[in-house]
Parts: C-alpha cells; sequence; structure tokens
C-alpha cells in the first residue's frame, strides 16, 4: 500500500478576518499545529474528514467541490481514499 501525506500549517487571523472578504488585508500567523492530508490508493474515490469527529463520507461538500473544481480543469482525480486531518485544531 503506498499512502502520500502532506502537511500544512494551521493559521490565526489576529485582525481583518472580515476585510479579506472584500479584498482587504488581514494580519495572520502561522501556529504550529498541522492539518494532515494523505491519500491511499484504492478501486474509487473516497474521503474521510477527521474533525472533531470522524466522517467517512464521499458525498462530503468539500470532497465534492474538490472533485468539480478538477474536473472543470480537466484532472481527473486518481481514485482512493483522501483523507483530511484538522483534529489538531480542535
Amino acid at each position: 500500500m503506498n499512502i502520500a501525506t502532506t502537511k500544512a500549517p494551521g493559521k490565526v487571523m489576529l485582525a481583518g478576518e472580515y476585510s479579506v472578504l472584500f479584498g482587504g488585508i488581514a494580519l495572520v500567523a502561522a501556529i504550529d499545529r498541522f492539518a494532515t492530508c494523505s491519500y491511499t490508493p484504492g478501486a474509487s474515490l473516497d474521503f474521510k474528514a477527521i474533525t472533531h469527529t470522524q466522517e467517512h463520507d464521499p458525498y462530503h461538500p468539500l470532497f465534492k467541490a474538490v472533485v468539480t473544481a478538477c474536473r472543470h480543469a480537466e484532472v481527473e482525480p486518481a481514485p482512493g481514499l483522501y483523507t483530511l486531518d484538522t483534529s489538531p485544531f480542535y
């Protein structure tokens, strides 16, 4: 089984969290907690979100949006399990 994993640091918005919605600026800092994304090859597209709970749902709105964006860009996502773990933020 070949598993690909990557991590991204979390962020905290110190000021301007709503101004960015209208093209403004914000004061943001990275924090020492990470979101972890992983991919495990498989027979079909599947998604698991881990926050304060675990959702194993191939119809999760986030996953559906990513798949739609990929297909819009004419990129077919590889079949397998995509996992997003943001539990360290809770």
